[in-house]
């Protein structure tokens, strides 16, 4: 195994392990949304907000955390550049 070779697959693994990381954080969050929806109406003050908003509530808080980060996106440096083995 090559340098550039231990180089890539050690910057994959890294990757990936990243985005296992954020899709476990999303799933922590939703899961908690999920949970106080359902939970809620045993909740002193959360009972008393009618049972439909409840429901609906794990998924207008998903797109509004997904609307606050697509602001943070950012196109590759590379971007409408075509890719020609070897130059880089």
């Amino acid at each position: 195994m090559g340098p550039l070779l231990f180089k890539e697959v050690y910057s994959t693994s890294i990757l990936a392990f990243a985005v296992a990381i954020g899709a476990l954080g999303a799933a922590l969050f939703f899961g908690l949304a999920q949970t106080l929806s359902i939970a809620g109406n045993q909740m002193p003050y959360i009972q008393e907000i009618p049972a439909v908003y409840l429901q609906i509530l794990p998924y207008v808080l998903t797109i509004l955390a997904l609307a606050g980060f697509i602001g943070k996106a950012s196109a590759p440096k590379a971007s409408g550049q075509p890719y020609i083995k070897g130059k880089r």
